[in-house]
């Protein structure tokens, strides 16, 4: 008979067995997905935030003409709208630089709604929504089952299929946002802070940072003249500065609060000094590779860490954009130090 007693697996763990995170759990192709993952995801929800502050100024309201200049200008500058490219081919990570021009009728209902519902055009919504679910099955063994609801909720939602007017995309927006709001929630509070996690955070923070340069450096060459409702809407900066400040808001409050606030999660010297520790933990992991990682431009605020500086002029816009080309080719190194295969420095070799 057959000793069901028998056995050569070990049937406990014991302190000798436990296992942490480690480099020897993340593959290359893993830690890219997680890194585009983070991207992605913040890119749909800073769509999604400058469309629902877009719409009705655009289509609607007439008395914040002033700020459709600015708002029209970043559209372009995110893809949402098409452009005329004066300055030959847009970047390799899907952002378009700057020097277009709007074609003209381009920026009507039709246009704008379209970047809302249309899932064929390039560089709208549920592009990037749908980006968002192809990373995260390839991810799907690292994901929570409210990971995945909350994707598949955003994928799903009947809006995409309704009525393509004004209220419809509004309510379809809010959600979308909320629902991003969730995921990024998600991934603040209910991963593990591994190594997989400093990617994705990086992600996050690359594409964000990008995002909060280019309003306000479109916000500084365009919207001088406009009022600056929009720009602490997008950057869902309103409550704060409404509780700092009283009256209309003013350039320098604004300009303080979006780039020399630590304090505020969109601002750019948090995103700076977020890029900061999370590579210092990469080189920390990793063994001395990720020193240096950094471009100059992402280093610290230069010369508007003083707040007399803060003026809305060319030289701020210029570093601004100077800021944003340095978390585009930050995103070019991690490419090529991590997730090349052709390269033998990446991941799975400090792993072995």
């Amino acid at each position: 008979p057959v000793n069901a007693s028998l056995t050569l697996l070990q049937s406990t763990v014991g302190a000798a067995d436990l296992v942490r995170s480690n480099l020897t759990t993340l593959s290359s192709r893993a830690a890219e997905n997680l890194f585009w993952f983070g991207r992605y995801s913040e890119r749909a929800e800073d769509s999604a935030r400058l469309l629902r502050v877009a719409l009705p100024r655009l289509l609607v309201d007439d008395d914040d003409r002033p700020a459709q200049a600015p708002l029209l200008a970043f559209a372009r500058r995110l893809g949402l709208i098409a452009q005329v490219s004066q300055g030959g081919q847009n970047g390799q990570d899907g952002q378009n630089g700057q020097g277009g021009q709007l074609v003209p009728g381009d920026a009507t209902e039709s246009s704008l709604l379209d970047a809302v519902f249309d899932a064929e055009r390039s560089g709208a919504l549920p592009g990037s929504l749908q980006q968002v679910q192809r990373l995260a099955f390839s991810l799907r063994e690292r994901l929570s089952t409210d990971h995945w609801r909350t994707i598949n909720r955003l994928l799903l939602d009947p809006g995409f299929d309704g009525f393509r007017d004004l209220p419809q995309a509004i309510a379809l927006l809010d959600r979308t946002v909320s629902g991003l709001v969730t995921l990024s929630g998600f991934t603040l509070d209910g991963m593990t802070r591994d190594t997989g996690w400093r990617f994705l955070s990086l992600g996050r923070r690359i594409e964000r940072l990008r995002a909060v340069c280019g309003a306000l450096s479109t916000a500084v060459r365009e919207g001088r003249s406009a009022g600056l409702d929009w720009l602490l809407e997008f950057c869902d900066s309103t409550i704060t500065y409404r509780s700092r400040y009283m009256g209309q808001p003013e350039w320098l409050p604004v300009l303080d609060l979006l780039i020399r606030d630590d304090t505020n999660p969109r601002s750019v010297l948090f995103q700076l000094k977020g890029l900061d520790q999370v590579i210092a933990h990469l080189d920390r992991a990793i063994g001395g590779v990720a020193a240096d990682f950094l471009p100059k431009a992402l280093t610290s605020l230069g010369r508007y860490d003083d707040p007399a500086s803060l003026e809305p002029d060319a030289a701020l816009a210029d570093w601004l954009d100077s800021v944003s080309k340095g978390a585009a080719s930050l995103s070019e190194r991690l490419s090529m130090q991590f997730f090349t295969p052709a390269q033998t420095s990446n991941i799975a070799t400090f792993a072995a």
